[in-house]
């Protein structure tokens, strides 16, 4: 009951550092800010999420299933990892029920579907698809996918219920664009994500992805804090987004790696250090599944005032899953 008067009580303040991207006091200030209240806030879940990582981790992933997989220990160094193994349990179910979904849904213009000011960024996931399509969850929740992203983290993860997104199903294509050639904006950008660190975006390509479909492009860990540094990024007064021409001062554009491949190829990153942009010149559509894990005690306090998501839990589900969907 105290937690949900102080909620409201910082949610105004909450939502004016969010829209502007908590430039004005600092952004790596406001995160850390935020962090402190997320650990009061969800205290108990924190310290239970710890507790069961540091004393049941291996008895969880085992209660929670195996598959007959290669790729059991896809391991995040430098920020990411790729699976290109194309063995993730449910990836196959996962790219037979969103296939039709993308020739159904797919290239059709609809602002209503853009997110924000972005109309080449639209959601081809509608409210039911989580209940009616099995894989949208039996996918990250495996214990293959949750291993690899609870071993980065230090701790049993919690799929979004905010922002971003817990899960996206989405389409870019530069073909929505108002006008043609319009200049890069928003997440066309370099940019780190603000909601947590660490933070996991787990990002499936459900068609083939080339240069062509405006593919998201990284720069590693490493890579990533030499710039951050360089630039005083997440400092007061520091911008969030950053164009080409300032960040290739500091780094080689070399060193940015394009997520593109076949259908089935997965990436795993840490969006909160590892700069990145994308759906830039999508001159084919691109489609991608993209799932964002955080920790139980986020950088941001959208959980404050944004409308929070409720995943479907099957009575029989196990307790890591339960614990990473409530």
């Amino acid at each position: 009951m105290i937690g949900l008067t102080i909620d409201r009580l910082v949610r105004r303040p909450a939502k004016y550092f969010y829209r502007n991207n908590m430039e004005t006091a600092g952004i790596g200030r406001t995160m850390k800010w935020s962090k402190a209240y997320n650990r009061w806030r969800y205290a108990s879940r924190r310290r239970q999420h710890q507790r069961l990582y540091d004393t049941a981790f291996d008895e969880l992933l085992l209660e929670n299933g195996y598959g007959d997989t290669t790729a059991k220990n896809n391991v995040m160094r430098d920020g990411w990892a790729l699976d290109e193994s194309m063995t993730l349990p449910h990836l196959d179910e996962l790219l037979a029920e969103t296939g039709p979904l993308i020739d159904e849904r797919g290239g059709i213009k609809d602002p209503k579907r853009a997110y924000g000011n972005k109309p080449f960024f639209q959601t081809i996931r509608q409210p039911e698809d989580v209940e009616r399509y099995k894989s949208f969850l039996d996918f990250p929740m495996s214990s293959e996918i949750l291993e690899t992203i609870g071993r980065y983290m230090g701790t049993i993860p919690v799929l979004s219920k905010t922002m971003p997104p817990g899960i996206r199903f989405v389409e870019s294509y530069a073909a929505y664009e108002d006008e043609p050639d319009p200049p890069y904006r928003e997440s066309q950008f370099y940019h780190l994500d603000i909601h947590d660190l660490p933070l996991v975006y787990m990002i499936v390509l459900l068609r083939e992805v080339t240069m062509e479909h405006g593919p998201w492009c990284f720069l590693p860990a490493s890579v990533s804090a030499r710039a951050a540094k360089a630039m005083n990024y997440r400092q007061r007064g520091a911008p969030y987004r950053i164009t080409d021409e300032e960040m290739y001062k500091h780094v080689d554009p070399s060193e940015m790696i394009p997520l593109i491949g076949p259908p089935g190829t997965v990436l795993f990153i840490d969006s909160g250090r590892c700069f990145h942009y994308g759906s830039r010149n999508s001159v084919k559509p691109r489609y991608m599944m993209m799932y964002g894990f955080t920790t139980p005690c986020r950088t941001d306090l959208t959980m404050t005032y944004m409308t929070k998501e409720k995943f479907p839990i099957d009575p029989s589900a196990s307790r890591l899953r339960r614990m990473v969907l409530e």
